[in-house]
């Protein structure tokens, strides 16, 4: 029973648990050409930190030399960040964003007009991650607030 429902129903269950498809997104992300690579941190908090490295096979004095440190939010990698996506009014459109389904669609509440590069779907088949790049929408409401008044 027990190994039941933990290898055959939990799965099904809560797929991001198990960080199933982690390591295709950070393979992924990192053979593009963007300049940097911004990671949510509601995708696994900042424990993506941890992973990132580990994927792209950056050398370990390099990793040391950057100082990351997850008690003081400094979670720098060189071309990867994690930050959180909400607590940022302005996002560099220059670079490349590893989002959820649900950052996605707040993405575009703020006016964003998001450019999926890639989907990433769980063992369940569900579209979870996205590569994307982002552009503002024409007439959003975050451009008209930006505008200088005009005297």
């Amino acid at each position: 029973m027990y190994c039941h429902h933990y290898f055959i129903d939990y799965p099904h269950w809560w797929t991001t648990a198990w960080l199933s498809t982690m390591g295709e997104i950070i393979t992924y992300a990192d053979q593009t050409t963007s300049d940097c690579i911004i990671f949510d941190k509601n995708l696994y908090g900042d424990h993506i930190y941890i992973l990132v490295p580990f994927y792209t096979k950056l050398d370990p004095k390099k990793d040391q030399k950057l100082g990351v440190d997850v008690a003081v939010e400094q979670l720098d990698m060189g071309r990867s960040k994690v930050t959180d996506l909400m607590d940022k009014k302005h996002l560099n459109q220059q670079c490349t964003y590893i989002v959820s389904a649900q950052q996605l669609e707040n993405l575009k509440a703020q006016g964003y007009a998001p450019q999926p590069l890639e989907i990433f779907k769980d063992i369940n088949g569900e579209q979870i991650y996205y590569l994307i790049e982002l552009s503002r929408k024409i007439g959003s409401s975050i451009l008209i607030e930006q505008l200088e008044p005009i005297s």
